[in-house]
């Protein structure tokens, strides 16, 4: 096991002990099953091989932003939690590109512009829009399978929501943070990698 993955496992076990709600009580324990072998998963998808140069910076930005926030550089938290909110989205797309193996679907064809130019919003809801009726949702193009829970599991799908608008938002309108939310904000978005990832954990080959 490398080091980075021994952190990560470190941070989840001392800072993210379940899967919380982000404005109710409620949490979700760990799969036990899953939940160690999930963070050396994490570290292929980010390390995995790819001749897509959009995802080129994915692993050393990660890697850059997790280690500011599980090392408490106060000073560059924010812009961390900002970095790792943007590059969710490349995450996603880089589970979506080692998923499915589909040129058409990642890089557009005449119905759709494909997951490369997709928004966060698209990941997440698993379709992507029509190039002609962009706002017509019934004519969508859907993934052959999601990449991530919807709202049939509400608390893991209250996470990534609160990730796409919540903290986006603060990131953007904030001009002072405490070192309370700054945490908060820190393991939710943790706790979505985490949870896209055990989503996809038995379709993926790497």
């Amino acid at each position: 096991m490398n080091s980075f993955i021994s952190d990560l496992k470190d941070y989840f076990h001392k800072e993210i002990r379940a899967i919380s709600h982000p404005s109710k009580n409620t949490e979700l324990t760990f799969d036990e099953k899953n939940h160690d072998v999930c963070f050396e998963l994490i570290s292929r998808i980010l390390d995995a091989p790819s001749e897509e140069t959009s995802f080129a910076r994915l692993s050393h930005d990660f890697k850059l932003h997790f280690y500011k926030i599980k090392n408490w550089k106060e000073d560059e938290i924010p812009a961390s939690i900002g970095g790792l909110s943007a590059l969710f989205e490349v995450y996603l797309r880089k589970i979506a590109y080692i998923k499915f193996k589909d040129n058409d679907l990642f890089y557009g064809n005449s119905e759709h512009n494909g997951i490369q130019k997709s928004t966060l919003y698209d990941l997440i809801d698993g379709t992507l829009a029509n190039k002609q009726d962009p706002r017509n949702l019934e004519i969508r193009t859907k993934f052959p399978s999601r990449l991530a829970p919807d709202s049939s599991s509400p608390i893991e799908w209250k996470n990534l929501d609160f990730l796409r608008d919540k903290i986006r938002n603060d990131i953007h309108n904030a001009t002072s943070y405490n070192r309370k939310k700054i945490l908060k904000n820190s393991n939710i978005i943790f706790t979505c990698y985490y949870i896209v990832t055990v989503y996809n954990f038995n379709e993926l080959s790497i």
